[in-house]
């Protein structure tokens, strides 16, 4: 079975912005980009008018440019686009790290690449042969009614009910909590992470934040306290862990669909959350959850090491 989390990403972003800025004039400007900053609403509102000049001729030319030739992707093989893989996983995202565990558990070959977002403006999606599929979700639901595949054949309906409620707490609530911690609650091992790995400009990073924000007040996460975010996500590990008890997977010892999206989103806290809050949260509260982790990686995962490069 072919599985290949080789990537090839766009040049990244590092070193061009202290060839467009004074250094001297570096820490004026991360000032200013500071959502905390009392003067970060004049500078985003500059740059919001700036932003709006150039969306036409951004959207012109994603609107004449010729669509991507695909004739030499390997036939009945996922083409994954995703972020870059992270420094000590295959992806700093839960959401490609639960398509990428689906299509090893279904043994449907893939090939992760670092690629632009999705026509949703969310990674992943994929293409399959001709097909082209946006959102993890639906690129599982996508190979379940064409390949036929079930993960979940072992369980009876009241487990298949239990397994896509595991989907759901992880996908869409566990998952924002998470958010909160990674870009709201100042996070230097992150930013760090998106600038030496991921050659994103720190400079930048304060106007992400700000649409981060918008997201989770939206949401609603983001109107609660830190304490009031960290208790939510004790209690939705706290109900994962008491799904688990002493099996050996969600459900028994068959991982099923619902264990894709679990350790999808559990993994980030093992190996992507080295904050203070978050950081051993697993090993120290939820052992149970912690030795899962590393039980899927050794089963699933054996290249984990590989695909991290």
């Amino acid at each position: 079975m072919r599985f290949s989390n080789r990537y090839t990403s766009p040049r990244p972003f590092q070193g061009r912005a202290d060839k467009l800025v004074d250094p001297t004039k570096m820490d004026r400007l991360q000032t200013l980009l500071d959502t905390d900053s009392p003067h970060f609403n004049h500078v985003a509102s500059v740059v919001g008018g700036l932003v709006g000049v150039g969306a036409g001729v951004i959207l012109y030319k994603r609107l004449t440019r010729k669509k991507p030739q695909r004739g030499d992707d390997p036939p009945n093989t996922a083409i994954i686009y995703q972020f870059k893989a992270g420094p000590s996983a295959p992806s700093m995202s839960p959401f490609p790290m639960k398509l990428m565990t689906y299509c090893r558990l279904a043994k449907i070959p893939y090939e992760a690449r670092a690629g632009r977002n999705s026509s949703k403006g969310k990674l992943p999606w994929m293409t399959y042969n001709k097909d082209t599929v946006a959102d993890s979700q639906f690129c599982i639901d996508y190979f379940n009614k064409k390949l036929g595949v079930d993960l979940n054949n072992h369980l009876n309906d009241n487990q298949r009910g239990i397994s896509k409620l595991i989907q759901v707490l992880a996908d869409e609530h566990l998952y924002w909590g998470m958010v909160y911690f990674r870009w709201i609650h100042r996070n230097n091992y992150f930013e760090d992470i998106l600038n030496n790995h991921f050659g994103f400009p720190r400079i930048l990073i304060g106007l992400v934040r700000r649409t981060v924000r918008n997201q989770l007040h939206g949401q609603g996460m983001g109107r609660h306290s830190p304490d009031e975010i960290r208790q939510i996500i004790m209690d939705d590990l706290q109900a994962l862990s008491d799904i688990l008890g002493s099996k050996s997977f969600m459900l028994g010892e068959i991982m099923c669909e619902g264990d894709c999206s679990a350790f999808g989103m559990l993994c980030q806290f093992v190996w992507c959350q080295e904050d203070e809050v978050l950081k051993n949260i697993l090993k120290d509260n939820f052992p149970n959850l912690h030795n899962y982790c590393l039980r899927v990686r050794s089963k699933v995962w054996p290249d984990w090491a590989d695909c991290c490069k």
